[in-house]
Parts: structure tokens; sequence; C-alpha cells
């Protein structure tokens, strides 16, 4: 997985590529540094090169942040900084 730009801001539009996820639901979850989720979703992966758009209309603050796929077979774990 893979999630550009990074860093961003509060109002970036983000691509997230989910290389090793093919054809499986995921679920995405963003975490502060506290453990505390902040955003999450189901994606349906039907590509293995798929890349998905993501806006966050300012709902993060600035910070790091962890974003998380998790599927039955496989999980990845990216960190992403917001200016």
């Amino acid at each position: 997985m893979k999630i550009f730009p990074n860093p961003g801001t509060a109002e970036s539009v983000y691509n997230i590529s989910f290389i090793g996820f093919e054809r499986e639901k995921v679920e995405l979850i963003i975490q502060n540094v506290e453990g505390k989720e902040c955003y999450s979703e189901t994606i349906d992966i039907v590509d293995y090169n798929q890349i998905n758009t993501l806006t966050f209309n300012q709902k993060l603050v600035s910070g790091t942040y962890f974003v998380r796929i998790i599927s039955a077979h496989k999980s990845d774990v990216v960190r992403l900084m917001i200016k």
C-alpha cells in the first residue's frame, strides 16, 4: 500500500494504491498516534493496481497518523503526516 501526497494537508486529495491486495474487501482505518480511530471505510478491491481517492474535508488536524488496511488474509500500515 502507498499513500500520496505524504506529507499532505487537511485539504489535500489523497491517493491510496492497494498494491498486494487483489479482489477482496478491505477495511481502511486511520488512527492518530494515541490509537484513536479518526476515519474508517470499507473498500472493495477489484484490481491489483487499484488507486482510490480520499478527502478528509479538514477532519484530520496537523499531526502523524497511521493508515491501516486490513483484509481477511493480510494487513498493512503506512504512516501519514498532515501539515
